[in-house]
């Protein structure tokens, strides 16, 4: 009964009855056109009426080609302003009764409440940014000392500056999919709707890695601490149940002297000492890839090397031996390696590219060094090669020292 009745204007059996599920309105599915104007949600099987007649569908169309003339307006005026050479320029729109009308439907004030794939979530007035455009062209812009550089160093300070991008996306991603469905607070309840909408068919390590992005930017940006959300985090748990994480194969010590005995050095002789370098000093592949000439010191009788700064901020040193394996002098494929080493190569980074026997000027990038532990499984035949990855040699030595019986503190710091 319900379908045979318009679902914006409730009139009974309408002669003309459009689909908003299968109708669309400037490229767009009509429901999803509905919910933007309406700020409503609209889903498909739900028990309500899914067409509409066709009077309040020109209507519809009518109110949507508005609201996207009126953006597109803000944004052109935006440009504008962003090239008027005045000292301070404010334009400004007030849209109070505007907001009346369409942001308070039930009058109680400029909040109300909405539910969000089943999470009651506070929305708040948030006034689109193409109708309040402040452009501040004054000589203070250029001042070090503004608020806004200070912000910025100390987002500097307290983000990691490897991996400052993805937090910065991570938190930008949340902003948009807040103004998406006009949402200004921050609560629980909102990061359940947030985590459990946008991020639903993601790996559990992909959700709490989002997670402590987030905690550190939304800490660091707007003074609120998730980490006490802990319904957030119950959630999060409940998504790890049964999972299991890929972990890189580690190869075993015979393998890895069969690998440094019978492959030809004349293809494989930088993987060679990559292995011997990442094994001994349970190297990880960034650690590989910035391994410079002034980090190594020919002791004679052994390879000193100096990584001087590793993830954890502090220096690892580590010593390359002849070893005593049959057949495997491990000093002497460091040093034919490093003999190799082109003439006039202009930067100081110690594994360089290595065809048919010679060294090239170009360095090695990190997607190569990554590669290597797949090299050595395919040459000696070893199963799902693609399961040795760039932390292979890594894992590999905390392997070997387990079984060599060194103390577990010390493997809890290769972990």
């Amino acid at each position: 009964m319900a379908l045979m009745m318009c679902r914006i204007c409730l009139r009974p059996d309408p002669m003309v009855r459009l689909s908003l599920f299968e109708g669309t309105i400037a490229g767009r599915p009509a429901a999803e056109v509905l919910s933007i104007v309406a700020d409503v949600p609209i889903l498909a099987g739900d028990p309500f009426p899914q067409v509409c007649c066709s009077d309040c569908w020109q209507q519809l169309e009518a109110a949507f080609n508005l609201r996207e003339l009126v953006r597109e307006s803000g944004r052109k005026l935006g440009e504008m302003l962003a090239g008027v050479g005045a000292d301070r320029v404010v334009v400004k729109q007030e849209l109070e009764d505007v907001e009346e009308q369409q942001q308070d439907p039930i009058g109680t004030g400029t909040t109300w409440s909405t539910i969000v794939d089943n999470y009651e979530i506070t929305k708040v007035e948030m006034p689109n940014p193409e109708y309040n455009i402040q452009a501040e062209l004054s000589d203070s812009d250029t001042d070090s000392d503004c608020p806004m550089d200070v912000e910025a160093t100390a987002e500097s300070a307290f983000l990691p500056e490897k991996s400052k991008p993805l937090y910065e996306a991570a938190f930008k991603k949340f902003q948009e999919w807040q103004t998406r469905n006009w949402i200004q607070t921050v609560d629980e309840n909102c990061l359940l709707a947030y985590f459990a909408q946008e991020l639903k068919d993601k790996r559990p390590s992909t959700k709490w890695s989002q997670f402590s992005m987030l905690r550190t930017t939304i800490n660091l940006k707007m003074g609120i601490d998730i980490s006490g959300f802990t319904s957030l985090k119950s959630l999060l748990k409940r998504k790890s149940d049964g999972y299991c994480p890929k972990k890189s194969e580690i190869l075993t010590k015979e393998q890895i002297f069969e690998f440094l005995r019978e492959a030809d050095d004349a293809v494989h002789l930088v993987t060679k000492v990559a292995l011997i370098v990442g094994v001994y000093g349970a190297c990880r592949r960034e650690e590989l890839l910035k391994l410079t000439l002034d980090d190594i010191e020919d002791l004679q009788d052994s390879i000193k090397i100096t990584i001087p700064n590793t993830k954890t901020k502090s220096m690892r040193q580590f010593f390359v031996t002849s070893g005593t394996a049959p057949g495997v002098d491990m000093l002497q494929l460091f040093r034919a390696y490093a003999g190799k080493r082109a003439a006039g190569t202009n930067h100081a980074r110690f594994f360089v590219s290595y065809r048919n026997g010679k060294c090239t000027k170009q360095a090695i990038g990190i997607n190569t060094i990554a590669k290597l532990p797949k090299t050595i499984a395919e040459h000696l035949k070893l199963p799902s090669p693609e399961l040795y990855t760039g932390h292979c040699f890594r894992r590999s030595s905390a392997s070997l020292l387990a079984d060599s019986g060194v103390d577990i503190s010390v493997l809890k710091r290769l972990s």
